[in-house]
């Protein structure tokens, strides 16, 4: 999934294919991300590889939610980087593991990955 905006006008899509979603819902998202950062007013995101839990055969499958982290200098975008925040496991077998330390966080992450989902079951149709 990506976004992208251009003179304030906002555009989502899931595998390169645009989703039509509101400007409010846009914005709640913008509004949510922050709670989920790295940067020293939420104190961060735990990010560390689990040992393997079990022996089941296969691949691993899990979630991951990546938020875009934007460097500004002089009121202009220089960076951009896409950091994962947030994760959840499958199976026994998927070992990343990103949690945002407060609960706040921990309750915004989770919002956003259920939301996320909604917008992607909703696309597949």
């Amino acid at each position: 999934a990506g976004s992208r905006g251009v003179n304030d006008r906002y555009e989502m899509q899931f595998n390169g294919r645009h989703v039509a979603i509101s400007s409010d819902f846009m914005n709640e998202l913008a509004s949510l991300r922050r709670d989920v950062s790295y940067d020293i007013h939420t104190k961060g995101i735990v990010s560390k590889k689990r040992r393997i839990l079990c022996k089941l055969g296969g691949s691993s499958s899990g979630l991951v939610l990546s938020a875009r982290y934007l460097t500004y200098q002089k009121h202009r975008i220089v960076a951009d980087q896409l950091k994962p925040v947030y994760s959840v496991a499958g199976n026994c077998l998927f070992n990343e593991h990103y949690a945002p330390i407060t609960e706040k966080s921990k309750l915004t992450a989770s919002r956003l990955l259920g939301m996320m989902d909604v917008l992607m079951r909703m696309q597949s149709k």
